[in-house]
């Protein structure tokens, strides 16, 4: 009975609802743009057509979508919670001739055209939570999230590990020495050899320290303009 009931949910409608289609997509789309601060009025006419009033295009008209293209979220090896990415192709008719094709009118229509499908909230959701998703500390669980933590945090990890082995040898060094000053004036001196050769070995310590401090600045540097990068393409 409880298999036939497991069954008899996974073949129903409800199951499917939420499937990254055309129309799950479209009605996304419709509540995105309408809760975008420029958009003053976004009102379905049929066939693919909206009445839009928008003030950021400084544009009052008709909106018309002209295409729709669903297709796989290609991750490359990071694994994430998207499956699909949905983009639909936008015309904003009778814009005058002098606002197509401006930055203006390229940007308005980026921000309005593609959205991404969740899996793990089984809906389509805008650039901005998209984007979110990846800048969370507990978002990126994938083969790079080992490669970012040494990145970020890698060369203090080395630099700790490599201060307690040289305290620690330091600390030997300095009891041999103490020991073998109560033997002679000729081991006393080699004591105090050792003692010099410790303490210009804990100096350059101490430089190698300040080394890594600056890498670790470069690498966050580096990190911070990848963030950016991907920010821009995206």
């Amino acid at each position: 009975m409880r298999k036939l009931l497991v069954l008899l949910l996974l073949l129903s409608p409800a199951a499917f609802a939420n499937e990254p289609d055309r129309a799950s997509l479209i009605a996304a789309w419709e509540e995105y743009v309408r809760s975008l601060p420029s958009t003053e009025k976004l009102e379905a006419l049929g066939d693919d057509r909206y009445a839009l009033s928008d003030t950021e295009l400084d544009f009052d008209g008709e909106l018309r979508i002209k295409g729709v293209l669903i297709r796989s979220q290609e991750n490359y090896g990071v694994e994430t919670e998207f499956s699909h990415f949905g983009m639909i192709e936008l015309e904003v008719v009778d814009l005058p001739p002098e606002q197509l094709g401006t930055y203006l009118h390229s940007y308005w229509l980026a921000d309005r055209q593609t959205l991404y499908y969740s899996t793990e909230r089984n809906s389509w959701v805008d650039p901005k939570a998209y984007q979110q998703s990846f800048t969370s500390p507990a978002s990126v669980t994938s083969a790079w999230a080992p490669m970012m933590f040494m990145m970020n945090y890698g060369i203090w990890i080395l630099l700790i590990a490599l201060l307690i082995s040289v305290f620690m040898f330091l600390n030997r060094q300095q009891r041999k020495a103490k020991s073998l000053m109560d033997d002679s004036a000729d081991i006393n001196q080699m004591a105090r050899e050792n003692i010099e050769r410790a303490e210009r070995l804990q100096d350059e310590m101490i430089d190698i320290a300040r080394s890594m401090h600056e890498m670790q600045k470069q690498n966050n540097e580096l990190l911070e303009r990848i963030a950016k990068a991907a920010e821009k393409r995206d």
